[in-house]
């Protein structure tokens, strides 16, 4: 699209494209890219075909979404919102990880099946944890109780959850971390 949202056929009149490309102004020729270039950058590199969205409900300051991928490994792309660090500790099947996810940022994290030792990944502090303390988090499903239905008879895993401005609470994720700051 053009920095006029067109061309146009019809639709939606306020959809913005992942990218914006100037003609006819004083930027012309130069591009804009959109978050959802990013976002969609991150889904496609991460989630794979096949994938099963395990449940999470997001926070207005960190907005996250999780998968399970058919290999089992797991992918978390959360979206910080604000002009503001904002501290993520993400909890999955009684294991944890920390991260100060900057201002206005997404990024994605990957793991697999339970780290055995605490590993670095892109900055993201890995620590062994004690379970988190109530006030100022936000928890995405309920851990200990709710369950993602996976298909072809595999057990059911636990659902992932998310505490935003907290520090971590159990033993660590291996995890792989990608991270873009982003436009405003």
């Amino acid at each position: 699209m053009d920095q006029n949202r067109g061309p146009h056929n019809g639709g939606c009149d306020v959809c913005t494209g992942l990218i914006t490309v100037h003609n006819g102004d004083d930027r012309h020729g130069e591009v804009d890219y959109a978050i959802e270039y990013y976002s969609t950058g991150h889904l496609t590199k991460f989630v794979k075909p096949g994938a099963v969205r395990i449940e999470s409900d997001d926070d207005t300051s960190v907005r996250n979404v999780a998968w399970r991928n058919p290999d089992g490994s797991k992918a978390l792309i959360a979206f910080n919102t604000t002009d503001a660090t904002q501290n993520v500790v993400v909890n999955w099947a009684g294991q944890s990880f920390a991260y100060d996810l900057p201002a206005n940022t997404t990024a994605t994290f990957t793991w697999g099946g339970a780290a055995a030792h605490p590993v670095s990944a892109g900055g993201a502090r890995l620590l062994r944890c004690r379970p988190a303390r109530p006030g100022g988090t936000v928890a995405v499903g309920r851990p200990e109780q709710d369950c993602e239905r996976v298909p072809g008879g595999e057990s059911p895993a636990p659902v992932l959850a998310v505490h935003i401005g907290t520090r971590a609470a159990r033993s660590p994720i291996r995890t792989k971390l990608l991270s873009r700051r982003c436009c405003r």
